[in-house]
């Protein structure tokens, strides 16, 4: 776990009694023990680095606000190809203008845009955020489909506990928590059943 991170998760988990202060609670959920569960299973202190190498090959970052609050992620796209690859997962169609929204075009390369794989994009299900859903890999197939005027491109829709197998252990239990969180907010606001809630939520290892 980074230490942004870290410092993120302990000021969610601590502040979550003032955040139902601030939404309409429709039904009461005992949310302290599975908190002091995730608070188990943060280090002991603030890591001292991002834990990661920086020559690991092919790694996609991407930072997030949630609650004000800054965490970041990152994938190891190798690691994401193989799973596909052992998994045997489809790709299907996908919208390029939504898929287009969430590229980040500050690393669009141009002249990389006429010579773009044929190879499906990977996207990522993000639960707390929005979009819920980014472009892990081929940005720049997305960029080059929305210039050409393309209305679909092939991909691969990874869910959380797919994609987060490509991720160092703790950014994977940090995702995973934060999933389990919005589902909870989701519940007690009343979006979700307490039978959906326990469906969606992930087990933290």
């Amino acid at each position: 776990m980074s230490s942004v991170n870290y410092r993120s998760m302990v000021s969610l988990l601590c502040s979550f009694p003032n955040l139902l202060n601030e939404i309409s609670c429709k039904y009461p959920y005992d949310y302290k023990q599975k908190f002091e569960l995730y608070f188990s299973k943060l280090p002991s202190s603030a890591p001292a680095n991002e834990g990661v190498s920086e020559k690991e090959p092919r790694l996609y970052r991407r930072s997030f606000t949630i609650r004000s609050l800054p965490f970041l992620f990152l994938w190891n796209i190798e690691e994401i190809d193989e799973i596909i690859k052992s998994t045997g997962l489809q790709a299907c169609d996908y919208n390029v203008h939504g898929a287009f929204e969430t590229t980040d075009i500050s690393n669009i390369f141009p002249d990389m845009l006429h010579r773009v794989s044929s190879d499906p994009i990977i996207v990522g299900e993000i639960p707390f955020s929005f979009p819920r859903e980014i472009v892990l890999d081929g940005n720049h197939r997305v960029t080059s489909a929305y210039l050409n005027k393309k209305n679909s491109i092939k991909a691969y829709i990874l869910s959380p506990h797919i994609h987060t197998r490509a991720m160092p252990t703790e950014l994977a239990k940090t995702f995973l928590m934060l999933c389990n969180i919005q589902s909870i907010l989701q519940h007690i606001e009343g979006i979700i059943t307490l039978e959906e809630l326990n469906l969606q939520l992930y087990d933290i290892e």
